[in-house]
């Protein structure tokens, strides 16, 4: 008998949702892929936090600052290594060399970052 639905969306929808990846649940990856919209986010929307920040340790000559960013890994969805990746990557994408992720601690939420003076 052939289906009502000739695109199967329901079916389709529901493997797709209960798929698995690296051992991984469709529901799993979607709420990761979440998260990281959610940081990606955050990180966009306090720049200029950051920038305020990089100006003024590089004004002092500092080579490094800390900022404390709350909730980036809620729930435990993602680890702390993928949330230091996804700040990395933000981080280079945004400042280039100039400015540089050290460490991030989900513990207690700080994100320390390094300064690079630019090269003359």
């Amino acid at each position: 008998m052939a289906s009502k639905n000739p695109l199967d969306f329901g079916e389709n929808l529901s493997r797709h949702l209960h798929r698995r990846e690296d051992g991984k649940s469709g529901e799993r990856m979607a709420a990761e892929r979440t998260q990281k919209e959610h940081i990606l986010q955050l990180l966009r929307d306090n720049k200029e936090t950051v920038d305020k920040h990089w100006w003024a340790a590089r004004g002092k000559g500092q080579q490094a600052f800390t900022l404390r960013a709350d909730h980036l890994t809620a729930h435990g969805v993602l680890t702390d290594m993928e949330v230091a990746t996804l700040i990395r990557r933000w981080v280079f994408e945004t400042y280039n060399d100039r400015l540089a992720l050290d460490r991030y601690d989900g513990a207690t939420g700080n994100i320390r970052f390094l300064v690079s003076e630019p090269e003359e």
